[in-house]
């Protein structure tokens, strides 16, 4: 991407590096009451955030060298973890002081460590002005988070007192404004009442417990402990003034602050810290304030060993690539995102299977810091990566015996933890998505696209059935070929070529291919001792080569991915169906059943998530998203590393079976499962893309009087008037006298009572809204539904509960009714 640059008023300089970094440099003010010293702001935005909440603001510290290091801040991945958590920007000053003086003379870091000698208001002036050249207007009101080292926790500690109603939670390493008091130059502040409601960690290292910094900070902490503010201290029991392996503690503190505080839209105020937890501290003689049971846990260890135990393995690398650099070897790249807890300490490199070496292969860390693979000298002193920045990348040296060679790499974090290997990268010049391998089975009666990656500009030529079709690799080393429709059959063999490759792929089947997809409804699979016990006889009759699953490995991604693990293509038999979604090959057996043709099924499915985390950027782009506690499921990251590999591969259409994790926020399913489903046929580019899907099953143990229920509300959210099904489905109702008259669409042969009982499950309510069970009885293509007491109702309800077990209408074809109620009364899940 070209540099773009922007002149305005005291020569602002504009610095768009790559998509996400956004630059702007301010030169030194002349006048006394302006800011003396120059100053580059970097502002990091998480990819894909369409708002952002908050500033993560970065603060290195006094002198020339922490100055420096200020430079690469917003390159921090493990402080771009805490932020693209939260969909925050993260925001790193380096003042160019001119000396290592700590006083306001000429080129000193007072100059800008007190933010009354003009850092306060140039940093306005960059928030006003990164809101322009981001396009993200809300930055203006985006709230802070600030982390401060040294002078930078004194102009943290200074910022908190000026601006009390935009900080979210500050975190003072070695500094405080306490300490400055008798600084010529630097006047004491009066503390604004909002200043006790904001969470507060002083934390000085050991060694300054006795000197002028911990004195400070322990002034700060009794000081606002005393007046009942979240404060608490901890000692780093390892470290001076440098700041040791204080992120570690300081990361999830931040991390839990910003989840009690953080407002879920723009423009609300930020919310009350609560009670918290309290500890107390034999270092200081009082209790400290800590946001919740977990951080507290930390804060226990962290003031007794100086670290903090992870017991959470870091996400897996992504995007892995492989580049032959000729007698140099071969070039491995990749990305990949921090452990929020631990960070990254290093990745190991696999070779087909086997491990080949490290990145970084030597750590230079040093004052006793855990490794960090982005870390220096200077990180181990600044808490700021190494200049310039560590790469992703490592060469294979000796790969040169003529074979095709596979890489992986696993991120390990500093506690240690391996994440699962990456997907895999051949050496290969020509590779195809992992869709496409031996045994896939491809969709009739479709144009078929087909496609890889290749070196730019590349011809390649696939032969399939007897026809050759031909393209070219882009730029970016990516082709697609589309082959025209055929009908079922098979099994058949495809070739690939490009330059001296071939890749051959074998058993290939042409019949229906269906997308599975959802939560652990559809993961739920045959391993399950439960369903392997209950359907053993299906188990053991399961043989059907015409039946195959391509598992799609479980993994989420902040950018979309453009392949996933390659596990292969399985037939079913009762070897192969312990990793088979039951849901998905019962529903497999159907259609084969129906049709004999050959069966495919996708199965992308991932267990406890949400639908938001599997709809893309853009089909979120409208509707209010709130960010769930878990990684997986925060919005779009299902859909990059799970769906978007799979678009354009020709599918019939899409079953679907999720809804538990939204059930909390069932109101606004009503426009999230819509615009999901909108989102995948628009990336399929078919707007009438079948699309099938289960409402939730029976939940908990029925109850014994009407209420109200998320289960229930879920279920309506589903849309059933939109329901292809031959099942009963309200339509409307009447009211004659003390009694209610339902009427249906899908009625079909007749009403009927399962089993031939009294109907079961409805609720009658006047206008109090107090809901009663009801007589209800069939009336032709009608139920006339009443209860004792209720001389005007209102309102029926059916089957409205997590278990409504026993409802029985159903039409003659024996197909249920949906549940369903005749009002539209707000329900527990309305502003969730």
């Amino acid at each position: 991407m070209k540099n773009h640059y922007i002149v305005a008023g005291l020569l602002l300089l504009f610095v768009q590096t790559q998509a996400q970094y956004f630059k702007v440099d301010y030169p030194p003010s002349a006048d006394s009451n302006e800011l003396r010293l120059g100053v580059t702001y970097t502002l990091w935005i998480p990819p894909g955030a369409s708002f952002i909440r908050g500033i993560i603001v970065h603060q290195h510290g006094a002198g020339t060298t922490a100055a420096r290091s200020g430079e690469s801040g917003a390159y921090d991945l493990h402080w771009q973890a805490l932020a693209r958590k939260w969909d925050c920007a993260l925001m790193v000053p380096s003042y160019h002081v001119l000396n290592d003086k700590t006083d306001a003379s000429p080129g000193g870091a007072q100059l800008w460590f007190d933010p009354r000698l003009g850092s306060d208001k140039v940093f306005l002036r960059a928030i006003e002005d990164l809101s322009v050249n981001t396009g993200h207007a809300e930055l203006k009101q985006a709230p802070w988070v600030l982390w401060g080292h040294s002078g930078g926790a004194i102009w943290s500690d200074v910022m908190m007192l000026l601006h009390p109603e935009r900080v979210v939670a500050v975190w003072l390493r070695s500094g405080t404004e306490q300490m400055w008091h008798d600084r010529p130059g630097f006047t004491a502040m009066s503390v604004p009442q909002a200043v006790y409601g904001i969470p507060i960690m002083c934390n000085p290292g050991i060694q300054e417990k006795d000197n002028l910094i911990g004195k400070g900070q322990l002034t700060k902490f009794k000081m606002l402990r005393g007046a009942g503010a979240p404060a608490g201290i901890a000692f780093d029991p390892l470290t001076g003034h440098w700041t040791g392996n204080s992120r570690y503690l300081a990361i999830p503190y931040l991390d839990a602050c910003m989840r009690l505080r953080l407002p879920d839209r723009g423009g609300l105020p930020l919310r009350p810290a609560g009670r918290g937890v309290m500890r107390w501290s034999d270092a200081v003689g009082d209790s400290v304030w800590l946001p919740d049971e977990k951080v507290a846990r930390s804060w226990v260890e962290y003031v007794r060993t100086g670290l903090v135990s992870d017991s959470t393995p870091p996400p897996a690398p992504f995007d892995v690539q492989v580049k032959d650099i000729g007698e140099k070897g071969m070039e491995i790249t990749w990305k990949a995102e921090a452990d929020l807890e631990s960070g990254i300490g290093h990745f190991i490199i696999f070779r087909d299977g086997q491990e080949l070496g490290n990145c970084p292969a030597v750590n230079l860390v040093r004052f006793q810091v855990l490794p960090n693979f982005q870390a220096g000298w200077l990180n181990s002193y600044n808490d700021a990566p190494a200049n310039p920045v560590p790469e992703m990348r490592f060469v294979d040296p000796w790969p040169k015996d003529n074979k095709p060679h596979i890489y992986t790499v696993v991120n390990v974090n500093t506690a240690g933890l391996r994440s699962r290997p990456s997907g895999e990268a051949s050496s290969a010049r020509l590779q195809t998505a992992a869709l496409f391998d031996d045994g896939m089975v491809l969709q009739r009666g479709r144009q078929l696209s087909v496609w890889g990656w290749a070196l730019p500009g590349d011809p390649v030529e696939v032969v399939f059935k007897g026809g050759r079709y031909h393209g070219v690799t882009g730029a970016d080393g990516k082709w697609m070929i589309f082959l025209p429709p055929c009908a079922a059959g098979g099994p058949f063999d495809m070739s690939i070529s490009a330059g001296m490759d071939t890749i051959r792929i074998r058993n290939i089947l042409v019949g229906e291919v269906w997308l599975c997809s959802g939560q652990s409804n559809m993961v739920l699979d045959f391993n399950n001792e439960g369903v392997r016990r209950l359907y053993a006889a299906d188990v053991a009759a399961s043989a059907n080569d015409q039946i195959r699953q391509l598992l799609v490995e479980r993994d989420y991604r902040a950018t979309p991915a453009r392949s996933f693990k390659r596990g292969g293509w399985k037939s079913a038999g009762p070897q192969t169906l312990p990793a088979f979604s039951a849901a998905a090959y019962f529903f497999a057996r159907t259609l084969y059943e129906k049709y004999h043709v050959p069966i495919g099924i996708i199965n992308a499915s991932y267990g406890g998530t949400v639908a938001q985390a599997w709809t893309s950027g853009e089909g979120l782009k409208e509707l209010p998203v709130v960010e769930e506690k878990e990684p997986k499921n925060a919005p779009c990251v299902l859909f990059n590393a799970m769906i978007a590999p799979l678009v354009p591969y020709a599918i019939r259409g899409v079953a679907w079976y999720q809804g538990e994790y939204n059930t909390h926020r069932a109101f606004a399913y009503r426009q999230l499962f819509p615009a999901l489903i909108r989102d995948w046929r628009s990336k399929w580019g078919d707007s009438v893309l079948p699309f099938i899907f289960q409402q939730l099953p029976n939940f908990q143990q029925p109850v014994t009087q009407p209420s109200e229920n998320e289960w229930a509300e879920l279920r309506e959210a589903y849309g059933e008037k939109k329901i292809l099904s031959s099942g009963p489905l309200y339509r409307g109702m009447r009211v004659g006298g003390n009694k209610i008259v339902l009427s249906f669409d899908n009625v079909g042969g007749g009403l009927v009572t399962k089993g031939g009982d009294s109907l079961t499950y409805f609720a009658v309510a006047g206008g109090d809204r107090k809901f009663v069970w009801a007589k209800a009885v069939i009336r032709g293509a009608t139920v006339e539904v009443s209860a004792p007491g209720v001389d005007h109702p209102a309102a029926v309800r059916y089957a409205w509960a997590g278990n409504p077990e026993g409802c029985n209408l159903y039409n003659k074809e024996g197909l249920p009714a949906s549940p369903f109620r005749t009002d539209d009364w707000p329900g527990l899940t309305v502003g969730n």
